[in-house]
């Protein structure tokens, strides 16, 4: 890199990171790349001298931050998709399979420790209004969910997350409502299918009945 190239890339690099101010940044410049200065046995160790300064200074006033030099804009970027692929490796039969498992097991009539047996600890607990009176205790439960998602936070609380369905990110979701007598009021399963990602919702009611949509 020569002198032309190395003062454009060291320009760059301080108006990137702004913890000089342009009066600071003025003499450094001036200081490394101070043509008035002949001596010429000493500028084999000036420029040397020069970048350990710049990087001691950056290193000094640096601001807690995951990047370095103009590379930030990379490590900056928003958040792969790599959790998208752990989960879309998942195959749309063993979710299918999953999903008619708990179909079989999920009845309206169990208790709390009885869906703890069978599903285990839900993933989410929650309190969800109730048009119809007190609050209802919420259960989800999300299966095969990417290692990295963080689900949706601005979601309601109660409200299926079909956009984490659609993404991926999550394959089923079983989500229970226990009102004050710890009986399930509501019940939904959903997932995901299919090269379009639909997702598959089931409501369950208290007759056994079960309504079907697609989204």
């Amino acid at each position: 890199m020569n002198k032309k190239e190395f003062r454009k890339y060291l320009h760059h690099y301080i108006s990137d990171n702004p913890v000089f101010t342009k009066k600071e940044e003025q003499k450094i410049l001036k200081s490394i790349f101070n043509d008035s200065i002949h001596d010429k046995r000493n500028r084999g160790f000036r420029y040397p001298a020069a970048i350990i300064m710049v990087c001691l200074l950056f290193l000094l006033f640096l601001p807690e931050s995951d990047y370095v030099f103009h590379l930030h804009h990379t490590l900056k970027a928003p958040a792969s998709n790599h959790s998208r692929l752990q989960s879309a490796d998942i195959s749309d039969k063993l979710i299918l399979e999953k999903a008619e498992q708990i179909k079989r097991k999920l009845s309206m009539k169990m208790t709390k420790e009885e869906a703890e047996k069978e599903f285990g600890k839900p993933t989410i607990k929650e309190k969800v209004q109730n048009p119809e009176g007190e609050p209802l205790e919420g259960w989800t439960y999300q299966f095969f969910k990417a290692e990295n998602s963080k689900g949706n936070s601005n979601l309601p609380s109660g409200d299926i997350d079909v956009g984490n369905l659609k993404e991926r990110h999550i394959g089923i979701e079983l989500s229970l409502n226990w009102n004050e007598d710890a009986e399930i009021q509501i019940a939904t399963l959903a997932y995901v299918q299919g090269k379009e990602n639909k997702v598959i919702i089931n409501f369950f009611k208290k007759d056994g009945s079960v309504q079907t949509i697609e989204q």
